[in-house]
Protein backbone atom coordinates (compact mmCIF):
# COMPACT_ATOMS: atom_id res chain seq x y z
CA UNK A 1 0.00 0.00 0.00
CA UNK A 2 1.14 3.31 -0.91
CA UNK A 3 1.17 5.95 1.69
CA UNK A 4 0.97 9.58 0.51
CA UNK A 5 1.97 12.79 2.48
CA UNK A 6 3.20 16.92 2.25
CA UNK A 7 5.72 18.17 4.61
CA UNK A 8 7.22 21.81 4.48
CA UNK A 9 10.77 21.65 3.28
CA UNK A 10 11.51 25.57 2.93
CA UNK A 11 10.78 28.98 4.18
CA UNK A 12 11.86 32.65 2.61
CA UNK A 13 11.15 35.91 2.74
CA UNK A 14 10.20 38.14 -0.50
CA UNK A 15 9.83 41.92 -0.65
CA UNK A 16 7.45 42.93 -3.60
CA UNK A 17 8.31 46.40 -5.11
CA UNK A 18 5.95 48.29 -2.82
CA UNK A 19 8.41 46.99 -0.32
CA UNK A 20 5.78 44.45 1.19
CA UNK A 21 7.50 41.43 3.35
CA UNK A 22 5.83 37.75 2.56
CA UNK A 23 7.08 34.92 4.03
CA UNK A 24 6.68 32.04 1.60
CA UNK A 25 6.77 28.21 2.19
CA UNK A 26 7.31 25.55 0.43
CA UNK A 27 5.37 22.17 0.59
CA UNK A 28 6.20 18.78 -1.00
CA UNK A 29 4.20 15.51 -1.16
CA UNK A 30 5.93 12.10 -0.49
CA UNK A 31 5.15 8.59 -1.03
CA UNK A 32 6.31 5.81 0.48
CA UNK A 33 6.06 2.88 -2.16
CA UNK A 34 5.22 -0.33 0.48
CA UNK A 35 5.13 -3.08 -2.40
CA UNK A 36 5.09 -6.12 -1.24
CA UNK A 37 8.38 -8.13 -0.59
CA UNK A 38 10.42 -4.33 -1.20
CA UNK A 39 12.12 -1.98 1.22
CA UNK A 40 9.87 0.51 1.49
CA UNK A 41 11.04 3.81 -0.48
CA UNK A 42 10.59 7.66 -0.09
CA UNK A 43 9.84 9.16 -3.49
CA UNK A 44 9.70 13.01 -3.68
CA UNK A 45 6.81 14.57 -5.56
CA UNK A 46 5.30 18.00 -6.44
CA UNK A 47 6.19 20.77 -4.51
CA UNK A 48 3.91 23.73 -3.93
CA UNK A 49 4.33 27.10 -2.51
CA UNK A 50 2.08 29.62 -0.68
CA UNK A 51 1.87 32.80 1.81
CA UNK A 52 1.70 32.34 5.27
CA UNK A 53 -1.96 33.92 4.69
CA UNK A 54 -2.72 30.92 2.37
CA UNK A 55 -2.85 32.70 -0.71
CA UNK A 56 -0.90 30.60 -3.91
CA UNK A 57 2.24 31.23 -5.11
CA UNK A 58 3.37 30.88 -9.11
CA UNK A 59 7.53 30.43 -9.54
CA UNK A 60 9.02 32.53 -11.96
CA UNK A 61 12.45 31.93 -11.42
CA UNK A 62 14.44 31.09 -8.26
CA UNK A 63 14.29 34.44 -7.26
CA UNK A 64 11.13 35.79 -8.76
CA UNK A 65 7.80 34.68 -7.35
CA UNK A 66 3.90 36.05 -8.33
CA UNK A 67 1.64 36.02 -5.43
CA UNK A 68 -1.87 35.57 -6.49
CA UNK A 69 -4.67 37.44 -5.00
CA UNK A 70 -7.59 40.04 -6.60
CA UNK A 71 -3.92 41.70 -7.74
CA UNK A 72 -1.13 39.43 -8.83
CA UNK A 73 1.69 40.62 -7.10
CA UNK A 74 5.62 40.04 -8.00
CA UNK A 75 8.00 39.68 -5.34
CA UNK A 76 11.56 39.40 -4.80
CA UNK A 77 13.50 36.86 -2.69
CA UNK A 78 15.05 38.95 0.20
CA UNK A 79 18.36 36.49 0.34
CA UNK A 80 19.22 35.30 -3.80
CA UNK A 81 19.62 31.56 -4.28
CA UNK A 82 23.18 31.16 -5.50
CA UNK A 83 24.00 28.50 -7.94
CA UNK A 84 27.33 27.33 -7.36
Amino acid sequence: MDIKFIKLVDKFTVITESKEIHEISVFQEFFICNTFGCIPQEISGLKFYSTSDKRKVNVIDDNTYEIIDAQNIIATRTKPVVKI
